[in-house]
This record gives structure tokens, C-alpha cells and sequence, in this order.
């Protein structure tokens, strides 16, 4: 079964919805792409350890994402998000670090959360 994903500059515009099928993957990289949405169905990637979204068009990030229970590298850099990353940050409680350069974004964090971000 698969574990590592890469799927960097490749021009697209959404991820299929059956992508929660990859129960095995760890790592998903779909950088440097014109991502609007991330599918509900990540959330069932149970084993997915690092996330890398950046350079996309994103403009919110699904709370489904908080619902990858292994994750611990989360990479939103260079989208457009503006919208509260409160949901991510308190409930994904394993992020190791989270990189949100160049975001127009407000952050409010759980104090109680181990979750380090990474502003450039």
C-alpha cells in the first residue's frame, strides 16, 4: 500500500473524494497546485503524519483536517486563507509544526496545545 503521495505542481484544482481510501498514506504533498478545497474524506487518512497544501488557492482549510489524529507537520503556506486556524490547532494535538507564511490569517491557539507555528 502506498504511504508517500506527491503530487506538487501539477495544475490541480481538486482532490478526488475518495483520497480517504489511502489508509496507509503518512505523507501527502500536493504543493505548488491550484487547490480551492480539501476533501472531507482526508480526515480518514488516520496515518498521515505530514501535510503539505502550500502554494494552493485555498481560502479556508476543512476542520476534517483536525480529524488526522498522527498529523504532525502541516504546511498551509502561501494560500489565501482568512479564516480562524482555531479549529485545526485545537484539536489536531500531535502538530509538531504548522507553517502559515505569507497568509492574511488570524490565529487563535488552545493554550494547552502543542502546536507550534511557524510564521515566516
Amino acid at each position: 500500500m502506498m504511504q508517500v503521495l506527491v503530487l506538487d505542481n501539477n495544475q490541480l484544482t481538486s482532490l478526488p473524494t475518495d483520497i480517504g481510501q489511502l489508509f496507509r498514506l503518512e505523507k501527502l504533498s500536493v504543493k505548488e497546485n491550484a487547490l480551492v478545497t480539501v476533501p472531507v474524506s482526508i480526515k480518514q487518512l488516520q496515518k498521515l503524519s505530514v501535510l503539505d497544501l502550500s502554494a494552493n488557492s485555498l481560502s479556508e482549510l476543512t476542520a476534517a483536517v483536525a480529524e488526522c489524529s498522527q498529523l504532525e507537520e502541516l504546511n498551509v503556506s502561501n494560500n489565501d486563507l482568512q479564516v480562524y486556524m482555531y479549529v485545526v490547532c485545537m484539536y489536531v494535538v500531535c502538530v509538531c509544526c504548522m507553517y502559515v507564511e505569507s497568509q492574511r490569517l488570524q490565529l487563535s491557539l488552545a493554550a494547552h496545545r502543542p502546536c507550534k507555528i511557524c510564521i515566516k
